[in-house]
Protein backbone atom coordinates (compact mmCIF):
# COMPACT_ATOMS: atom_id res chain seq x y z
CA UNK A 1 0.00 0.00 0.00
CA UNK A 2 1.65 3.08 -1.25
CA UNK A 3 -0.23 5.83 1.56
CA UNK A 4 -0.68 4.77 5.11
CA UNK A 5 -4.85 5.21 6.58
CA UNK A 6 -4.31 8.19 8.43
CA UNK A 7 -6.09 7.76 11.66
CA UNK A 8 -7.53 10.55 14.18
CA UNK A 9 -8.52 8.98 18.20
CA UNK A 10 -11.27 11.09 19.78
CA UNK A 11 -10.28 10.64 23.37
CA UNK A 12 -6.83 10.87 25.50
CA UNK A 13 -7.42 8.68 28.37
CA UNK A 14 -7.37 4.97 28.68
CA UNK A 15 -8.85 3.47 26.14
CA UNK A 16 -7.27 5.73 23.40
CA UNK A 17 -4.14 4.30 24.68
CA UNK A 18 -5.15 1.31 23.57
CA UNK A 19 -6.64 1.97 20.51
CA UNK A 20 -3.03 3.66 19.73
CA UNK A 21 -1.51 0.49 20.82
CA UNK A 22 -3.19 -1.50 18.59
CA UNK A 23 -2.75 0.49 15.40
CA UNK A 24 0.57 0.67 15.97
CA UNK A 25 0.57 -2.83 14.69
CA UNK A 26 -1.45 -1.88 11.77
CA UNK A 27 1.66 -1.25 8.85
CA UNK A 28 -1.01 0.50 6.63
CA UNK A 29 -2.00 2.64 9.58
CA UNK A 30 -0.76 5.88 10.98
CA UNK A 31 -2.64 7.50 14.01
CA UNK A 32 -1.64 11.54 12.88
CA UNK A 33 -3.75 13.39 15.45
CA UNK A 34 -5.85 13.18 18.88
CA UNK A 35 -8.39 15.14 20.16
CA UNK A 36 -9.53 16.05 23.53
CA UNK A 37 -11.70 19.02 25.04
CA UNK A 38 -9.15 19.21 27.63
CA UNK A 39 -5.66 20.72 26.49
CA UNK A 40 -3.62 19.17 28.73
CA UNK A 41 -4.49 15.94 28.11
CA UNK A 42 -4.35 16.18 24.30
CA UNK A 43 -0.49 17.70 24.98
CA UNK A 44 0.44 14.37 27.42
CA UNK A 45 -1.31 12.59 25.61
CA UNK A 46 0.83 13.24 22.01
CA UNK A 47 3.73 13.97 23.90
CA UNK A 48 3.23 10.15 25.57
CA UNK A 49 2.64 8.72 22.17
CA UNK A 50 4.98 10.77 19.72
CA UNK A 51 1.25 12.01 17.74
CA UNK A 52 2.18 14.89 15.57
CA UNK A 53 -1.31 17.13 15.96
CA UNK A 54 -3.32 17.71 18.65
CA UNK A 55 -6.93 19.36 19.36
CA UNK A 56 -9.59 20.66 21.27
CA UNK A 57 -11.41 20.75 18.76
CA UNK A 58 -13.17 17.82 17.10
CA UNK A 59 -14.22 20.05 13.66
CA UNK A 60 -9.93 20.81 13.43
CA UNK A 61 -9.78 17.24 13.54
CA UNK A 62 -12.39 16.33 11.32
CA UNK A 63 -11.04 18.81 8.61
CA UNK A 64 -7.25 17.05 8.59
CA UNK A 65 -7.17 16.33 5.00
CA UNK A 66 -4.74 13.17 5.62
CA UNK A 67 -6.89 11.68 8.35
CA UNK A 68 -9.00 8.80 6.57
CA UNK A 69 -10.52 7.53 9.65
CA UNK A 70 -11.51 8.60 13.65
CA UNK A 71 -11.78 6.15 16.74
CA UNK A 72 -13.79 7.40 18.90
CA UNK A 73 -12.38 6.61 22.78
CA UNK A 74 -14.86 8.75 24.94
CA UNK A 75 -17.35 7.55 27.69
CA UNK A 76 -20.49 6.68 26.57
CA UNK A 77 -22.42 9.01 28.75
CA UNK A 78 -20.51 11.75 26.02
CA UNK A 79 -21.48 9.89 22.93
CA UNK A 80 -25.40 10.74 23.50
Amino acid sequence: MEKKVGVGLIGSQFISTIHFESLTTVADAEVLAVMSPTQANASAFTKEHGILYQFTDLDALLAMERIDRVVIGTPISLTA
